[in-house]
């Protein structure tokens, strides 16, 4: 039977490798049995405690920087299309971003979005409602997650085809106006629904999630 090594301080890369997985697969919280088995696997002792210090030091990342990169952003809506809200999920595939973070992106996009494809628009061709269920709609959800760099005029110059303004109509009947203000006022705590009149109030719904996939805009100017 092949003997454990006992503690050796320099960290090899097949021990750093190991010890990701592990942490991946208890979310780097059981840190005495992420050791056991790391010991068990690499046939090197190592405690609790080193595991956890050699992660957090070295191996997550030091800086979480506040840029998105158009490749994260893709993986954000990628994911989005799966997981729905589930931000600390998303954010294991995008490891330089936090929870917060990813979340607080997803909904600026939306709102930013929504003001530019609604601006100059008469209502009956605005996006309005309850963004749980429209973000569901292809087309509105194409347009509501396009990319910062995108030209102003490719939503300016984009109307909804007359399929979607009848599902939003259908939406809107299941979820009148005054459902809408009341979620609203919730939503965005401290400011009336008034303050929001041309944006869709952001739900956090986590068991709703988004059914479309993520496709590339070609109108949108890429870094």
């Amino acid at each position: 039977m092949q003997q454990e090594v006992k503690y050796i301080k320099v960290w090899k890369a097949e021990e750093d490798a190991v010890l990701k997985k592990l942490a991946f697969k208890y979310r780097a919280k059981n840190w005495k049995k992420i050791a056991r088995e790391l010991t068990k696997e690499i046939r090197k002792v190592r405690s609790g405690k080193q595991c956890r210090e050699r992660y957090t030091n070295h191996l997550i990342p030091k800086k979480l920087s506040p840029i998105w990169t158009e490749k994260e952003i893709k993986s954000l809506f990628q994911y989005h299309s799966v997981y729905g809200n589930r931000w600390s999920k998303i954010s294991r595939f995008i490891p330089c971003k936090s929870k917060n973070s990813i979340k607080n992106f997803y909904h600026s996009t939306l709102r930013r979005n929504l003001r530019r494809f609604n601006f100059g628009k008469s209502p009956d061709q605005q996006i309005r409602g309850p963004i749980f269920k429209l973000t569901k709609i292809p087309e509105i959800y194409e347009i509501l997650t396009k990319s910062k760099s995108c030209l102003r005029r490719s939503f300016s110059d984009s109307y909804l085809s007359e399929k979607t303004l009848k599902l939003i109509q259908e939406i809107n009947f299941q979820y009148p106006p005054s459902e809408e203000i009341e979620v609203n006022s919730i939503s965005h705590e401290g400011h009336s629904s008034e303050d929001h009149s041309s944006e869709l109030q952001i739900l956090e719904l986590d068991e709703i999630p988004i059914l479309t996939d993520w496709e590339s805009d070609e109108s949108c100017i890429m870094d």
